[in-house]
Parts: C-alpha cells; sequence; structure tokens
C-alpha cells in the first residue's frame, strides 16, 4: 500500500531530489534549481510517496507564499519539470498528482505518461537528443 508524507526541510528535500533525480538536463540539477528558490518566499512542499518503508516517489513542489499556491520547487521559470518516481512504480505518479489540494501553478510538464498526458499542455518544445553529437561540425554533417 502506498503512504504520503510531507517533506518541509530543505536538507532532506535536497537529499531526496538528488536520490530521484535523473540530472540529465539543467532543469534536474538541485543547485539550479535552488539557486532560484533561496531568493523567493517559498516553503518546500515535497510529497513523497512510499511503498511500505521503501521511498518511491517524488512530488518537488514548493508553496509560492506571495501568490499562495504550490509551484514545482525553483517557481514559474523552470522547465522539464516532472513527478520522479522509481520504475516499475510508474502508477504512483498518478496518486501524487492527487496529494494536491488547493491552489496550485503546475507548468512546463514532462512525462510520457496517461496522468501527465491528461493535464493541459502549456507550450510545444522541441529537443535535441545530442548524445551522438560529437561536434558542430558532426551537427551540421548530420542535420543540415
Amino acid at each position: 500500500m502506498i503512504r504520503f508524507e510531507l517533506i518541509d526541510d530543505v536538507e532532506q528535500a535536497k537529499q531526496l531530489w538528488n536520490q530521484f533525480s535523473p540530472s540529465l538536463s539543467l532543469y534536474e540539477l538541485w543547485d539550479f534549481r535552488y539557486i532560484f528558490y533561496k531568493h523567493k518566499k517559498s516553503l518546500i512542499h515535497f510529497i513523497l510517496g512510499y511503498d511500505n518503508d521503501t521511498p518511491v516517489g517524488l512530488f518537488p513542489l514548493q508553496k509560492n507564499e506571495q501568490e499562495n499556491y504550490l509551484e514545482f520547487f525553483g517557481g514559474s521559470y523552470m522547465e522539464n519539470n516532472t513527478v520522479f518516481v522509481k520504475p516499475g512504480f510508474e502508477e504512483v505518479r498518478e496518486l501524487l498528482y492527487k496529494q494536491i489540494t488547493g491552489s496550485n501553478r503546475l507548468e512546463y510538464i514532462i512525462g510520457n505518461d496517461p496522468a501527465t498526458q491528461a493535464l493541459l499542455v502549456m507550450d510545444e518544445k522541441y529537443f535535441l537528443t545530442c548524445t551522438e553529437i560529437q561536434s558542430l561540425e558532426d551537427y551540421f554533417q548530420k542535420y543540415f
């Protein structure tokens, strides 16, 4: 059975972020998001999902005290927002979304699961995977 816990301690939030985030883009790095968080009146509001005693999902939010709503950690500037779940626990993502009550502003969410796809599309975006590109010249040869 899945249970949920609210995390409001910054150090614990950092530890959980680093445990769950794949750190593949700038927006997935704790230090980048923390820069925006620390200069804004916000409270950590991470929702952690457990399967028995094992953490399996993390909804990284903050409470925007000026506007009185929940938003993704780092504030409105952030892109590539996601609810982190461990492989094999994808159904927890929808349960984490359901933990939100009250006002929220959840923008620029990425994900291919049914829970995420059911949300309103904010903006279209193009991603270029650079894993096979070795140089600028290589990029021009392959794509132009």
